[in-house]
């Protein structure tokens, strides 16, 4: 299976926890609404610091960086608005 980066939360023993850039399997479109977006640009924002100081809950080994641009490289059968290789962003 293909890779990419991904920054991974890993909670600790205390409050919060550590980010750590780490290889992970590239997804696959499992549904037929769902959209495979290649990250190009990714920020760290607030909801991303907050778990890291534990102010908000996440799961051990949750990938961060809901807020970026990117390529579409997949779509489900259902989409309709999008298709391979157009440019977008989310927040």
């Amino acid at each position: 299976m293909e890779k990419m980066l991904a920054a991974v939360f890993h909670k600790g023993d205390k409050l919060g926890g550590d980010i750590k850039l780490e290889e992970v399997d590239i997804p696959n479109i499992t549904k037929e609404d769902q959209v495979l977006v290649e990250i190009k640009a990714c920020g760290i924002c607030g909801t991303d610091l907050k778990i890291m100081e534990g102010g908000h809950p996440a799961n051990d080994n949750t990938i961060l960086g809901h807020e970026f641009a990117g390529i579409v490289r997949d779509v489900g059968e259902s989409v309709q608005e999008l298709k391979k290789g157009d440019k977008v962003v989310a927040d």
